[in-house]
């Protein structure tokens, strides 16, 4: 807000400075160097934006393969024995839970949600410890490895992406380009 009244104050400070008269004077050479400056700093904001929007794009596919895993998780607990096939879809449902309820706020603070983390990891201990009786469960029991590999994998990445953010340089060029672009174009007479 402070940047939008200072950009908005600027030409009548230097309209107290300098007359609209003598500003006219230097329009050619104004205008050559509002034109370039505005050009090269609009391309700088299009590659910023261009690489804030892939990575937010990234990390949205990353959730997205997150919950799939999950779901196949529940799923493929859906062939084991009634115990175990409960202990397991048990441990989906509170980690989705908890992924909703906790997690999301907790990266908001770029922190890790010491229940998520909980829940992963007795979700390991279950599939690891499980007593396999047949040739099915042990397929089923490499594919719920196999998910659950792949949703801790996924959710590592998602811990770093939520901790990202712009460069403190490529703050520096935004707000030190629009200063100049805001400069440079109340030079007009």
């Amino acid at each position: 807000m402070a940047g939008i009244l200072a950009a908005l104050g600027l030409p009548f400070v230097l309209r107290h400075q300098w007359t609209p008269a003598k500003l006219k004077e230097t329009n050619e050479i104004s205008g050559f160097y509002v034109g370039t400056i505005g050009t090269i700093y609009a391309v700088i904001i299009a590659f910023m934006l261009s690489g804030v929007w892939l990575e937010f794009y990234e990390a949205q596919v990353n959730t997205e393969k997150e919950a799939n895993c999950l779901v196949s998780f529940f799923r493929l607990a859906n062939g084991l024995p009634t115990p175990q096939r409960d202990r397991l879809q048990e441990l989906a449902l509170a980690y989705a839970e908890t992924m909703i309820a906790e997690e999301w706020d907790a990266m908001a603070r770029k922190e890790v949600s010491a229940r998520g983390v909980e829940i992963n990891e007795t979700q390991w201990q279950e599939v690891t410890r499980m007593e396999i009786h047949t040739s099915g469960e042990q397929e089923i029991l490499d594919h719920l490895i196999t998910e659950l590999t792949s949703m801790t994998e996924h959710r590592r990445i998602r811990m770093l992406q939520s901790g990202k953010s712009l460069p403190g340089i490529l703050w520096a060029i935004l707000i030190v380009g629009g200063i100049v672009t805001i400069g440079t174009s109340c030079s007009f007479g």
